[in-house]
């Protein structure tokens, strides 16, 4: 039965009266539950939620979810897309525990990610020719003309370095540009004020952004 505004109010004032929720019940012609969510809402949502965390509630929700996959995935994706699924979201992301499990799945993945890029780029050749085409001439353009002979040998010192400890820590190094060169809303200058070494992980987590 659908406890409807009127219902609603007719349950209230019944229990006003001094009737039992089972009286209450058995007058508007509903459940006791639907009574007491009428009348306690806040104890209701509390005792769901205590039995939704309890092993018996969890195991009830994996039943659930075998049988109804399509009302499961509807349902996820409506909380995803709610104020709280939401605020949820972004507060795990910038947890410690959310940048510790992403950082381990990067370094669980490198070799698969790796084998999976090399892939990926032999059977896209032309794709990445012209990616990388795109990306020299951004470069020239983002270079400025008051770059002098020190700022260059400074930028060449800072490749080199990137090099070396490649080397020495056999962990891959890039240099990356703090400011894209392009970015989404600014670009970046190829400039030494803007290049910084970052390792592998580091620069694949940043992205194109800053």
């Amino acid at each position: 039965m659908k406890l409807t505004p009127e219902i609603k109010e007719q349950i209230r004032d019944l229990s006003s009266k001094g009737l039992s929720q089972s009286a209450v019940a058995r007058e508007v012609g509903c459940s006791q539950s639907g009574v007491r969510s009428v009348l306690s809402p806040e104890a209701v949502r509390k005792s769901k939620e205590k039995y939704n965390r309890s092993e018996k509630g969890l195991e009830a929700c994996r039943r659930y979810a075998l049988r109804n996959p399509k009302k499961k995935k509807e349902s996820a994706l409506r909380y995803a897309h709610s104020s709280k699924g939401i605020e949820k979201r972004e507060g795990y992301y910038h947890s410690r525990e959310g940048k510790a499990k992403r950082l381990r799945h990067l370094e669980e993945t490198k070799e698969s990610r790796r084998l999976y890029d090399q892939e990926y780029r032999r059977l896209n050749k032309a794709y990445f020719a012209e990616k990388n085409a795109r990306r020299r001439a951004s470069q020239i353009r983002a270079t400025p003309s008051w770059l002098t002979s020190d700022d260059l040998e400074v930028m060449r010192a800072i490749y080199s370095k990137a090099q070396e400890l490649s080397r020495e820590t056999g962990v891959i190094h890039h240099v990356d540009h703090i400011i894209p060169l392009q970015g989404k809303k600014v670009c970046g200058l190829h400039c030494p004020s803007n290049l910084q070494i970052l390792t592998d992980q580091e620069n694949t987590s940043k992205g194109n952004k800053f």
